[in-house]
């Protein structure tokens, strides 16, 4: 799991098919406080290759040490980036988070060229 205080986070899987598939974002309170009201989404940086059906899943309360697990469907062409997103209260105030981006790799991965050997020809 990655850390990005308060949250360890993780999305499985990271490589998919084409098609409609679901993926599921983990997250853990790793901080002191419980977070209540949180609204948690799931965002595609290029929607029209990858897109999330639906909309936020909401959380009441995450404690401390708790782990939810949140299901979202998407609806996938191509590979690209997502980021998860959330609002919520936090000691009474409002909160937001982001984390960094997953790239979700779908279909066939392409051929990645490791190493080339050249030899001069004189």
């Amino acid at each position: 799991m990655v850390v990005k205080y308060p949250f360890e986070y993780e999305l499985e899987p990271d490589a998919i098919d084409t098609g409609m598939h679901w993926v599921t974002v983990k997250l853990k309170n790793i901080g002191a406080e419980t977070l209540r009201f949180l609204n948690i989404n799931l965002n595609s940086l290029d929607s029209y290759n990858l897109s999330v059906i639906g909309t936020d899943k909401y959380v009441s309360d995450l404690k401390p040490r708790e782990e939810e697990v949140v299901p979202f469907q998407v609806s996938a062409n191509r590979s690209t980036s997502v980021y998860i997103s959330l609002m919520g209260r936090k000691e009474g105030k409002y909160y937001n988070w982001e984390s960094p981006t997953f790239t979700i790799d779908v279909g066939i991965p392409k051929a990645e060229l490791e190493k080339l050997y050249t030899r001069a020809v004189a």
